[in-house]
């Protein structure tokens, strides 16, 4: 079973519980998203609530930092 979770890219829990829904959703999330993206997920499933809020709110504020620098480099352009 652990070689078929692999070569899916499938969790062993979906596996031995056999949703269906699920072993499709994990298999066409693999084949969705970069390995990147993959790694943020698989971290991201591994907190607790609490520090799934936190990273969330941490990610908020990446990105209005990163849009607040693109445009700056706009008005610079310009």
């Amino acid at each position: 079973m652990f070689e078929l979770s692999q070569f899916y890219h499938i969790k062993i829990d979906t596996l031995i519980n056999c949703d269906v829904q699920m072993v499709l959703s994990d298999y066409f999330l693999h084949e969705e998203y970069t390995l990147d993206e993959q790694a943020l997920i698989q971290l991201y499933e591994n907190l607790s609530d609490f520090s799934k809020g936190r990273l969330i709110e941490r990610a908020e504020e990446l990105t209005q930092f990163d849009q607040a620098k693109r445009d700056q480099s706009l008005q610079i352009r310009y």
